[in-house]
C-alpha cells in the first residue's frame, strides 16, 4: 500500500515548502556521505601508501648507494691502507656520498698508478717519476677518448676503475708469489721467470719488454681471480655463486636426512641454542608477492627488496597491492609464503645469530627458482637442473618432510660473530612452491 500524506502533514508542507526542500536536501546529502565515506577512506589509504611507497623505494635506493660506497672505501683500505673506518657512518645525501665514492675512486686510482710506474721503472730501467708521468699520461689520453663521464654514471665509473686497479693489484701480486715469463732481446731472444723484482706488468703474460701494454694496465693476462687484493668487498660481491647439481635419480637430500640425529628449529648457534646436529631456519618476515616472470627471467629481476632490507617499508607489488614484510613462524615444514600467486616473487629474510667467526653449510630447497643472500653477498643461485618435487607433489616426500630435508643442494658459507643476515629470494611459476633453509656444521 502506497504511503499517503495525512491532511495535517499535506497542510504542513503546503504551509512550509522551503523547509521541507531543505530538510530533503540535507537528508540526501547525509546520506551521499555515508555511501562516499569507505571511499573516500580507500583513496586516503592508498594516496598514503603510494606515499610510502616511493618513500621506501627512496631508502632502498640509499642503502644501496652507501652499501657500494663502503665496497669502494674497503677498496681503497687494501690498495693503500688508508681510508675511512668499516664502521665510519655515511651520509644520506647522494651528492655526499658520490663525494665519498669518488674519494675512495681517485686514491686506489693514485695507488695503482704508483704501484705499475714502479713496475714500469724496473722494467724499462728509468727513473720512477718518469715511469709516474708515462703511466699519468697514458691514464689522462684513455680518459679524454671516453669522454665526460654523466653524473647519474659517476659511481659506476668510479667501480668499474676500482674493479679494474683491484684485478691488476691481483695480478701482480700473483706475478711477485709465482713469477711470469718474460722474453728478453726482442724476438727469437731467451727467455727467463721474473718474480718480484723481475716480473712483467699487466700485459698478458711473455709479452715483450717494449710492449707499450706494459703501463697501460688491460692485457689479456690480468688474473682477477688471483689470490691478493681481489678479495675485496668490490670484488666478493660479484663473485658466481654456487650451483645446484642435482641427480633426479638420488634420493630426496640424501646427505642431509643419512646422519641426523638432532633436528632443531632455530636462529641462534652456540649458547642459547639448542642441542642439535642441524639447524632449521623457521623464522622469517615474508614480503611478497611481486608480478614476475617464471624461470631465470624472474630470478634476474631486480625489486626493491634487494637494494636493501628495511622491514617498515612498504612496496607495490601484484596487482597495485601494498606490501609490507610480515613476521612467520610456521610449525608445519615447509615454509609456503601466502598468499600463494603464480608468475610472482616473495622475498624472506632473517637473521643468524652466531658466537664467533665459522664456517656452516646452507642446504637449501625451493620450488620453483632461488637466490640467497648472506650480508649482502650472493651465495646462492638455483640453476636450471630437475628437482624431485617436480615429479611428486613434496608433500608427499615423507622422510624428507619428517628430516626437513627438502634439499637440492648445498653452499659452504663463513658466518661472522653476532647477527648474520639472510634475505631469499623465491621465484613461483606454476602450481606448487615452498622454500627451506637448514644449517649444519
Amino acid at each position: 500500500m502506497a504511503w499517503q500524506a495525512t491532511p495535517a502533514a499535506s497542510d504542513w508542507l503546503r504551509r512550509h515548502p522551503y523547509l521541507a526542500a531543505a530538510l530533503a536536501l540535507h537528508g540526501l546529502g547525509l546520506a551521499l556521505l555515508w555511501a562516499a565515506g569507505p571511499y573516500q577512506l580507500t583513496r586516503q589509504q592508498a594516496a598514503r601508501d603510494e606515499a610510502l611507497i616511493a618513500a621506501s623505494l627512496q631508502q632502498a635506493q640509499a642503502m644501496q648507494a652507501q652499501r657500494r660506497v663502503r665496497a669502494l672505501e674497503a677498496a681503497q683500505r687494501a690498495m693503500t691502507g688508508e681510508g675511512p673506518a668499516a664502521d665510519a657512518p655515511l651520509p644520506d645525501d647522494p651528492p655526499a656520498l658520490a663525494e665519498r665514492a669518488q674519494a675512495a675512486a681517485r686514491a686506489v686510482h693514485a695507488a695503482d698508478q704508483v704501484a705499475r710506474a714502479e713496475e714500469l721503472a724496473r722494467l724499462r730501467q728509468r727513473p720512477r717519476e718518469q715511469a709516474l708521468a708515462e703511466v699519468r699520461a697514458q691514464d689522462a689520453q684513455a680518459a679524454a677518448a671516453s669522454g665526460p663521464t654523466p653524473p647519474a654514471d659517476a659511481l659506476a665509473q668510479a667501480e668499474r676503475q676500482t674493479q679494474a686497479a683491484l684485478a691488476r693489484q691481483a695480478a701482480r701480486d700473483a706475478r711477485a708469489a709465482h713469477g711470469t715469463t718474460v722474453q728478453l732481446g726482442g724476438p727469437g731472444g731467451t727467455t727467463r721467470g721474473a718474480g718480484a723484482r723481475g716480473g712483467s706488468s699487466d700485459g698478458a703474460s711473455g709479452g715483450s719488454e717494449g710492449d707499450g701494454r706494459l703501463a697501460g694496465g688491460s692485457g689479456s693476462g690480468t688474473n682477477a681471480g688471483a689470490p691478493g687484493v681481489a678479495g675485496s668487498a668490490l670484488e666478493r660481491g660479484r663473485q658466481p655463486a654456487t650451483v645446484r647439481a642435482h641427480d633426479p635419480a638420488a634420493p630426496v637430500a640424501a646427505a642431509a636426512t643419512g646422519a641426523v640425529h638432532h633436528l632443531a628449529r632455530g636462529r641462534r648457534l652456540g649458547a642459547g641454542g639448542a642441542l642439535a646436529d642441524r639447524v632449521l631456519l623457521d623464522a622469517w618476515y615474508v614480503l611478497g608477492p611481486f608480478d614476475s616472470p617464471a624461470g631465470r627471467a624472474g630470478q634476474l629481476r631486480v625489486e626493491p627488496p634487494e637494494l636493501g632490507v628495511n622491514l617498515d617499508a612498504v612496496y607495490a607489488g601484484a596487482g597495485g597491492r601494498a606490501l609490507r614484510w610480515r613476521f612467520v613462524q610456521e610449525p608445519a615444514y615447509p615454509l609456503v609464503p601466502q598468499p600463494r600467486r603464480e608468475n610472482a616473487t616473495y622475498y624472506a629474510t632473517t637473521e643468524v645469530h652466531s658466537p664467533d667467526d665459522r664456517e656452516v653449510w646452507l642446504d637449501i630447497g625451493a620450488d620453483d627458482d632461488s637466490r640467497l643472500w648472506l650480508n649482502d653477498q650472493l651465495v646462492w643461485d638455483s640453476g636450471p637442473g630437475d628437482k624431485p618435487w617436480y615429479h611428486r607433489p613434496f608433500y608427499t616426500l615423507g622422510p624428507a618432510l619428517r628430516h626437513a630435508g627438502l634439499a637440492e643442494g648445498s653452499v659452504r658459507v663463513r658466518l661472522r660473530p653476532g647477527p648474520n643476515r639472510l634475505l631469499f629470494k623465491l621465484v613461483n611459476g606454476i602450481d606448487l612452491m615452498f622454500f627451506s633453509v637448514t644449517l649444519r656444521p
